[in-house]
This record gives C-alpha cells, structure tokens and sequence, in this order.
C-alpha cells in the first residue's frame, strides 16, 4: 500500500520566507539550506515533515517564524529626492565578504579599477552605488566558479 505523504503547508511555506527575510537570506540562499537539509531544492516539492526541519534549521540559525520579520516598506516615509541613502552597513558587509572570496583587498588596483568602470569612481558613497558593486563582484564570483564557497552573512563559523 502506498502512503500518502502530505506535501508543505501554505503556513509553513510563510514560515520559511518569514525566516529567511530575517535571516536577511536571498532566493538562493534558502533554497541552497533547503537542499542542504532535505536533498530537494524545490520548496513546493517539500513534505511536511521537510518543511519543519527546515523552518527547525532557521530557527537554530536565529530566525523567529512566529513574528513578522521586518515593518512593511509602506510604513516608512519615502526618502525625498534630494537626500542622498548613503551604503548601509550590510552593503559594506557583503562586498567585503566577497572581497574576501576573491581574494582581493579594498586597495587592489584591479578592483579599484572594476569599480571606477562600474559607477565612474573608486569610492563606493551611496546605496545605489554599493548594490552596482555587490551585483559586479557577484558576477566576479560566479565567473571563477567559487559561488558555493561564499557563505552567507548569518552563519557563524563552528556552529
């Protein structure tokens, strides 16, 4: 007699983009624990009981599913056009990383030089301007196909 496995609940799949967002994972990046944990890439294609080892590995990662992850964006007040967003720290947190897995400094010419090609200058100011950079050494990393070796920000080494 076969069983009847009963495929992921509509709850659950919240569960997992609500910890993911707090967990400030990409598409990717869930996508990749959820195969870690299950073997399936495909969230759709989880069982139930999948599910809840993921939502379980979120939850040990510091995810709290029971909350909401971050206030809406239409709660916050749009920036006026004349204020300038300066790059966030998170912003500067991932492009240091990926420096890092390229094996690159903040002061290596050949960087210098693909972010002055990038946005026209050396320096990375704004918002806009750290999410070109992030994007291109992205594509840096893909290109030298060491993409599975970027880590992402929440997990700590050891744990």
């Amino acid at each position: 007699m076969l069983s009847h496995t009963q495929m992921i609940t509509v709850a659950q799949m919240r569960k997992l983009w609500v910890s993911a967002k707090q967990l400030e994972l990409g598409d990717a990046e869930l996508h990749q624990v959820a195969k870690d944990v299950t073997g399936k890439e495909s969230l759709r294609a989880l069982s139930c009981e999948e599910a809840a080892r993921v939502i379980d590995r979120l939850v040990a990662a510091g995810a709290d599913p029971t909350r909401e992850a971050r206030p809406k964006e239409a709660h916050q007040p749009p920036v006026p056009s004349n204020v300038i967003e300066l790059a966030t720290d998170k912003q500067i947190g991932m492009i240091q990383r990926l420096l890092y897995h390229l094996g690159w400094g903040n002061e290596d010419p050949y960087f210098r030089g693909c972010v002055q090609r990038a946005i026209g200058r050396d320096s990375i100011r704004t918002k806009p301007e750290a999410s070109i950079v992030i994007n291109m050494l992205r594509e840096k990393v893909k290109e030298q196909g060491i993409e599975d070796q970027v880590e992402p920000s929440h997990r700590k080494h050891g744990a």
